[in-house]
């Protein structure tokens, strides 16, 4: 069976190979270069020739080194501690990109698997690594989420969903929270200064005298909120925001 296996990878190999030296010379050599390009794209090919570089280094600046093949072993060998932390520094800083996807996407997952739970479940430093490398959180859903305390400023937060959500003592200053979905939100503390609630849903809010300063309410609907004070209401009134039922205040 060995055998057999051994003779088909012969034949297959042999044929492979008379194929490829049918091919017009310039193809053979776009199909070389674009293997050799797709070798060095990947991790360990880009590996490799990092650490064939420091190699060449290594050797070059060796003055005293003798131009033989014992003489290259032995300084290879002798710094090899530094060729290796020098590649490894290069590697590091190279996967960089990679590492942030990754940090990215599993960030995703922690937000995506607690939809529907009124707890964090680690959702608020998923959100705020996000919004800390500027991720577009346009469409974000946390529902009746625990978010108190968050900083989501400065965030792109267009059309999000934070229904019902506790967003208690949150940083919001500064978010683009347009057509945004913040019914029934718990905003008590919230520091919604300068943010953009144009045509947000803020109706039956708990706001509580958060910070509303130059805050954008261009056609933003408020029904049955709680916390305001005249003053507040007649400035957000003033802004473009829209008023359907009164307005009580906490005793």
């Amino acid at each position: 069976m060995k055998r057999k296996s051994g003779t088909d990878l012969r034949q297959f190999t042999a044929k492979l190979s008379s194929s490829f030296l049918s091919l017009p010379l310039l193809k053979r050599c776009y199909y070389l270069w674009l293997a050799a390009t797709k070798l060095l794209l990947s991790k360990v090919g880009r590996a490799c020739l990092i650490v064939a570089f420091f190699c060449g280094v290594s050797i070059w600046t060796d003055e005293t080194l003798e131009r033989t093949a014992k003489g290259i072993a032995s300084n290879l060998f002798g710094n090899a501690e530094s060729i290796a932390i020098g590649s490894a520094a290069v590697v590091f800083f190279l996967e960089i990109p990679d590492r942030k996807k990754r940090d990215h996407y599993e960030a995703w997952q922690v937000i995506n698997s607690g939809l529907g739970q009124t707890g964090s479940g680690g959702r608020i430093q998923a959100l705020e690594d996000l919004k800390k490398d500027e991720v577009d959180l346009e469409g974000i859903a946390a529902p009746r989420a625990d978010l108190s305390g968050i900083d989501l400023g400065g965030a792109r937060l267009k059309r999000a969903n934070f229904e019902g959500t506790q967003l208690d003592e949150s940083n919001l200053s500064r978010a683009d929270l347009r057509g945004a979905d913040l019914s029934k939100a718990f905003l008590s503390g919230a520091d919604l200064s300068e943010a953009d609630l144009n045509g947000a849903n803020m109706s039956r809010d708990d706001l509580n005298a958060g910070n509303l300063n130059r805050v954008n309410v261009t056609n933003t609907p408020f029904v049955t909120v709680i916390g305001l004070s005249d003053e507040q209401k007649q400035d957000l009134i003033e802004r473009g925001a829209i008023f359907y039922r009164r307005i009580h205040r906490r005793s």
